[in-house]
Formats: structure tokens, sequence, C-alpha cells
């Protein structure tokens, strides 16, 4: 307070400095702030009512002092002073919060809204404890606490497990659960029914030190958002929780200046009780929590780590394990580099359409046409292909997100939703096999990378997968970890697999180790949080017994033996990997294992192919007969329609004809009459002098010819309509005759493709999709397994996995001492 009141008296006219002074006091309920603000309020003109609506909240990098507000990004930081000079009041009763003047942002659906809301959200759900052993998995063995006289790393310290490094996590108080939320339902409420309780307290932050309280080189500290954010939301500022990424990275950075002191030689001084006290009450008043909320550091956690590892364990879990992807979401968004996905799920790109699977027959035929199945299955018990609406979720899944996408399956507990997702993993380990088969011999598929990881004496050269190779990885993530872990547990177990599939093992004997219980390989795991990360590395890679390096060690030509004290003595035997898993000696037995394994599986690949081949054939087939029913019926109504007007025009061009025929009696008949008329034409004194017979012949001569040329205009046009009529009456019947063939065309390739379909559904008997079988009643529906039945693809890539492992390992160890190969 004292720094505050001297920086209140030297810019007590910058009105900037004052908004931001008051805004910081608001979060004090101690006398002395209280004065202290009246005095600021005095000094900007206003009053205790108006004052939290004039606070400042814009991002001014340029304010030269102000109080340590929450935001690093509000203002500029005070200057650092020593903690002594931030004396934390004696604890009282929890104080009661006035409720400020809260913002109220506008609701929008953008991206960066959104994702700001969301973090907000995280930022105040911290996870908590209510025993110290909660941190621990109820390991009480794991807490060191820090009330006795010495340091657990004082006094020569504490001896670590057999093989493990030891280190403390000193958490640097907590934040007492009941009492925050209560404040903060004094400013915001809940209308919820059922409230969550809110219990035991959450870690303000923790201090990384090794077994001699010497803080960690890199990421020693490790700070909670909630003791952050929590002024901050109590203030009103709802908006500023969005920047915790940005606030977090400033914190760590100031603490782990406070906590880490270097000695003489450049390492970090161990940490001393008056050193932790300081860094907490530095702390309480750095992001502006009330000292009721807080509880003084009390102990620290012990974390073991195995001594081949440089790297020190992972900190505990602090805050929302989303607000790391939360605060990439938001600097991709800023930079407008979101991806497709991203923006499908925060909803700012929309689906082009929606098809409904539940009444739209034609999309869930789309969904189930065959060239959409993959080429491999998974083996379960009774080996039963999955439902209709299971495999349109693995068809769609496997089809449509070949680049990117989302596909969502919803359904109850027990309806399948599982078991479609050990088809999807089936199908993308099927395919990346497929791509393994394309190298004859594995150490084609490696190439050095150029990076080395030292080791002793010696280097760890680190190969490099051919690109082809890459992009088959698969994360089984959600909120509940049971869920996550139940998945990855059921997968490699034997109850998963198909009893009689006893050829389907792939380095079971690792499996069985991880798993804890009977299975068949490695094809999961449980991970997620870091004692589960630790579990599986120490297993997977360093156990003597059963660790997969000692396997590849021994595929390398490099014999691995396990010294074993009995009765008798000692006595020398291989690890049960090395003798379980019945590693090859050398390169070129691998080498005669891997193309043993290759054809065995293309063989299988290719059957597989050709099933679902000649099953997208009955499919067309099926499509053909409904298009040339639908063509046979349109030929037979348009020969249908055509025969009366055949019939019809036949008979228009015989009257047409016969008009005609009798039309050329009279033009001979009048053309007789003229040639005998002109015979006696008068001759020619009587043409020169027109006498009275030649005017009378003349008169009678031209009325002949005038009626000859009528009758032969009129036989003309009776002659082109008898033609027209004709022609008509042929064109009718060309396409008449046309149509028939064409239907016998049609009648001919329809028997045939029925002669075809026969055929191949006695092959494969399995339900097709036909409109017969939309007809059925919903639930017969639901549970037909559409095409396959359990003749169709089979499941051959874990053999073929497990073979390309021996020689990939062997070819790299021929280029250098030491080889590892990493397959996802």
């Amino acid at each position: 307070m004292a720094e505050l009141e001297k920086l209140f008296d030297h810019q007590r006219d910058d009105p900037d400095f004052l908004k931001v002074l008051i805004a910081e006091l608001s979060e004090r309920t101690v006398p002395r702030a209280q004065e202290l603000k009246r005095r600021a309020i005095q000094a900007v003109g206003t009053n205790s009512r108006t004052a939290p609506q004039q606070r400042n909240h814009s991002q001014n990098q340029d304010a030269t002092a102000t109080v340590a507000v929450s935001t690093p990004g509000a203002a500029t930081p005070l200057p650092q002073t020593d903690v002594k000079e931030y004396p934390l009041p004696e604890k009282a009763a929890i104080p009661l919060v006035s409720r400020p003047a809260l913002e109220r942002p506008p609701i929008t659906n953008k991206a960066a809204d959104v994702l700001s809301t969301w973090t907000a959200m995280e930022v105040l759900s911290p996870p908590s404890f209510r025993k110290p052993e909660d941190l621990t998995s109820g390991d009480r063995s794991r807490i060191a606490p820090l009330d006795k006289p010495y340091l657990p790393w004082e006094n020569k310290g504490e001896r670590s497990r057999p093989k493990q490094k030891l280190y403390y996590q000193i958490i640097l108080g907590s934040v007492d659960m009941e009492a925050a939320i209560s404040a903060l339902l004094q400013v915001y409420t809940d209308s919820r029914i059922e409230r969550p309780a809110a219990r035991g307290e959450a870690v303000l932050a923790t201090i990384m030190v090794d077994r001699e309280g010497r803080p960690v080189e890199d990421d020693c500290v490790a700070i909670s958002s909630f003791g952050w954010g929590m002024p901050v939301a109590l203030a009103g500022r709802l908006s500023d929780l969005g920047t915790w990424s940005q606030v977090e990275r400033h914190l760590v950075e100031e603490l782990s200046q406070k906590v880490v002191a270097k000695d003489k030689e450049g390492r970090p001084k161990p940490l001393t009780r008056k050193s932790i006290e300081a860094a907490h009450r530095w702390l309480v008043v750095k992001i502006g929590i009330d000292s009721h909320f807080t509880k003084a550091p009390a102990f620290a956690v012990r974390s073991y780590q195995y001594f081949k590892l440089q790297d020190p364990p992972e900190a505990i879990l602090l805050n929302s394990f989303f607000l790391e992807d939360l605060a990439r979401a938001q600097a991709l968004v800023a930079d407008g580099k979101a991806t497709g996905n991203f923006k499908r799920y925060i909803g700012t790109t929309k689906p082009k359409a929606r098809r409904n699977l539940m009444s739209d027959n034609r999309a869930i035929a789309d969904a189930l046409e065959p060239a959409k199945f993959p080429l491999g299955s998974w083996p379960g018990n009774g080996r039963h292909p999955l439902a209709m609406l299971q495999q349109c979720a693995v068809n769609l899944t496997l089809h449509d997100l070949k680049t990117e996408g989302i596909v969502a399956v919803n359904g109850p507990p027990g309806t399948g939703k599982t078991t479609l997702l050990r088809d999807v993993v089936a199908a993308i380990v099927t395919n990346r096999a497929e791509l393994l088969c394309s190298f004859s011999d594995p150490k084609d598929a490696l190439s050095a990378s150029g990076q080395k990881l030292k080791r002793g004496n010696s280097f760890i050269h680190l190969y490099k997968l051919d690109d082809k190779l890459r992009g088959h990885e698969i994360i089984v993530a959600s909120s509940n970890n049971k869920a996550v872990e139940n998945v990855s547990a059921e997968l490699p177990g034997m109850g998963a697999i198909a009893e009689e599939a006893t050829g389907l093992r792939y380095f079971k004997t690792v499996s069985d180790a991880l798993l804890g219980r009977d299975s068949w390989g490695v094809i999961a795991a449980v991970l997620g949080n870091a004692r589960n990360r630790s579990d599986f590395r120490q297993t997977f890679w360093w156990d003597e017994d059963v660790g997969f390096q000692r396997y590849l060690q021994q595929a390398s030509g490099n014999p691995q033996l396990i010294e074993e004290k009995t009765e008798t003595g000692t006595r020398r035997r291989p690890p049960r990997i090395v003798a379980q898993e019945n590693a090859p000696e050398d390169h070129d037995e691998a080498l005669r294992r891997w193309g043993t394994a290759r054809l065995r599986f293309t063989k299988a690949l290719a059957q597989a192919k050709t099933a679902l081949t000649d099953l997208q054939e009955i499919h067309d087939l099926l499509i053909a007969f409904a298009k040339g029913q639908v063509a046979i019926a349109t030929v037979d109504s348009e020969i249908t329609s055509l025969q009366p007007l055949l019939e019809r025009s036949a008979h228009l061009a015989q009257a047409a004809a016969l008009l005609h025929q009798k039309q050329r009696p009279n033009v001979e008949t009048l053309e007789r009459d003229a040639t005998v008329a002109m015979r006696s034409r008068p001759g020619f004194l009587g043409r020169l002098f027109r006498t009275a017979a030649y005017r009378r012949w003349q008169a009678e001569h031209g009325a002949l010819l005038t009626s000859l040329i009528e009758a032969r205009s009129k036989l003309a046009l009776l002659k082109n309509a008898a033609d027209a009529k004709s022609a008509e009456h042929s064109r009718l019947a060309g396409d008449v005759e046309r149509l028939r063939k064409s239907h016998a065309s049609l009648i001919a390739a329809l028997e045939q493709n029925r002669q075809r379909h026969a055929s191949l559904v006695r092959q494969y008997p399995g339900t097709s999709i036909s409109e017969d079988f939309f007809e059925r009643r919903h639930a017969d529906k639901q549970k037909t397994a559409p095409w396959l039945d359990e003749k169709v693809p089979g499941f051959a890539m874990m053999f073929l996995r497990r073979r390309w492992h021996y020689i990939a390992h062997l070819s790299t160890r021929r280029h250098s001492q030491f080889g590892i190969t990493l397959m996802h």
C-alpha cells in the first residue's frame, strides 16, 4: 500500500492512472485501500457508484505506472519491489464482495468471441483437492510437509527410490474453493437447479525443484488460472479472462525470476523456507487475490522420474487441460490460419447439406455402397459384421474424412459406438499395412534424419519414416478420462478379439505387462496424464524383462541376458520378450519372415478386394435392375402410345393414295380430249383471218386446257399428300420397330444381369441393400448387417506389422551403432 500511495501522490493528475488505480483498489477491502480509493475517486471528480463504469479496460501499453493488475495487456506492471513491502493482512472473516457494474459484451457467433468465452469458463474451472494425497492418487508417502524444522531437501535430504530420480513439486499455496465460489456467487447468479458443490482447495502455483531443492532448468514454475481469474471476475471484467494465455506467460516469467537465484557456479540456489514464503506473498499481491481466500505453502509433492531420463516429471495439473489448445486456437484465428475442422467445430463453417439417415433411404444406400467399405474389419468375438447404422458410421468416417472433416456418432451406452470404433481402427491399420507391403525391404522406408541423441559415450541416430507411412496415427480423446481409458484398455484385451484368432498376436509379452492382464497385442495404450505416460514409457521401453528396447537389441545381433540369483548360485536367461516373442537372429532371417508375412497379407488383401469388388457389382446390378425395369416400362409405354398413331397414319396414307389413284384417270381423259381437239383445229387461213369456226374451236379448246391444268395440279397435290402420309407412316413404323428392338435388348440385358446377380448372390449370401430391404420393419433393418457375412473381408495386418518391425530395425542397425524406430 505504501508503494500505491506513493504512486498516487506523484500521478494524482493523470486520469488514466487514476482509473486503473480505482479498479485495482476495488478488489481490496482493507481500510487503508478503501481510504486510498476514496481519495482517487475524489481526484477524478466522480463517486463510488459511477467509478466502476469508468474503468479503463483498453489494452494501453503506454501507461507509465499502474497497480499489479490481473491483465498485463491492460496496463504496464508496477516496478518490481521487494516482497516484504507487501505485508499480507491477518486472517479475518471472509469479506463480503460488493457487486460491481458488470460488463455485458455483445453476444456473437464469431470464433474469437466463442474462444474467449470458452477460455473464461475454463480459467474458472480448476482441478481441486480435499486432501494433499488427492494430488498423488492417494499415495500419502509422496506428500512432504514443509512445517518441519528442515525442508525435505535440507540436512542431507532424502533418498530416492531405486532407479528413480527424486524431485519435489512445492505447492505454493492454495485457494479455498468454497470461499472463492461463494464470493463469485455474490457477484454472479447461478440459476441451475442443481449447483455443483465447490469443495476443497485449488493449487495456486507450483515450483519444481530437484532433490537438492534447486529449481529445475526449464519450466520450474506453473501458475493456476483460477487464482488470477477470480479477482478479475469479481471486478466484473469477464472479457479479460480470455487473455489468460498472455497473462500466464508473463506471470510465469516473473515468478521464475523471483525463485531462481544463481550461486557462484551459475547453478540455481536451493530454495529456503523464506524464499518460498516470499514467492507466495509476491504472487498473492501480484495477481490481486485477497489473502482471505488463500492458504500459505504447507507441503510439497514427491515426484519420481526414471533415472535415464533427463527431463523432470510433469507438473501437477493446475488448470483445465483445454487452456493450451484454446490459446493455440485463438492464435490461429487471429492469424487467419484456422483449420477447416476447427471452423466446422466452432460453427463458422456450416455443412453444405444435411441428410437424415433415419429416414433418407437414398442416403443410407449411398453410405452402404460396398466400394466405401474398409478392406479390414475387427475380428471380434463371433466375427459378427456391424449393424446397419454402425456400418454407415464407419463407411462415412473413412470415406468422407480422407483429408479433413468431422463425423458425429451419437448413441446411448451399449449401442455399439466402441464396437464401430474398432472397425475404424482396423481399417486404418489395414491401409497402412498395405503401404508397408510396397517395400520389399523395409529399410527402404527409413532414411537418416540427421538428428542424434547422446547417450553416454555414444550416440543414438534417429531415422525418419517415408512420408506415405505417416498420417495413420489414431488418438482417442475425451473430456472424460475414464471413457478414454476404457477404450484404450479394451482394444488390446484378449476379450476384444475372437477366441479362434490364435494367430493374431502383436508383442503380447509387452502388452500383457502394460495392461496387467491377458491381452493379444500392443494396439493401444492408456496414456493421458503424466503418471500413465510415465508408466507406459517405463514398461514399454525400459523394463529389463519385457521392454521393447531389449527385443530390438536382440534382433540387432546383440544377445540380451538377465542375471538372476538362485539358491544354487547365479543363472543367466534371456528376457521374456526375447524368449516369448522369438526374435530373429539375423537380418536374413528377419527378411525371410517379412517376405512370408508380406505374401500372406497381400493374398488376404487381394481376396478382400475381390470380395468387395463383387459386392459392388451386386450393388451396381441392383441399380441396373431398377434402371432397366424403368427403361423397359418406358419403352412399353412409348410403343403403346405410338400404336394408335401408327394405325391412323396407315389409314391416312392408304386414303391419300386412293384419292391420288382416282384423280389420275381424270387427267388422262382430259389429256386425250386435248389431243383430239388439236387434230380438229382450223387451218392456217382460218387462224389467220380468225374465222367463226376458229373462234368457236379456240373457246372450246381453251376451256379444255384450263380443266386439264386444274386436273394436273390436283393430281400433284394428291401425290404430295399421299407421299407425306406414307412417309409419316414409315417413320412411325420405324420408331415402333426400333423401340421393339430396344425392348428386346433391354429384356436380354436384364436377364443377363439377373443371371450374373444370381451367381454372385450364391457366392455372397449377405443382405443386399435393395428396394425390398427398405420395406422391412424398422427394427429388422437396424439389426441387419448389410452386404457382409462371415466369408467377407478378414484381418491380417497385425502379423504383417510384426515382421516389418523385425527387418526395419535390423536395416537401421546396419547404418549406426544403435537405431531406434518408433512406429505409430
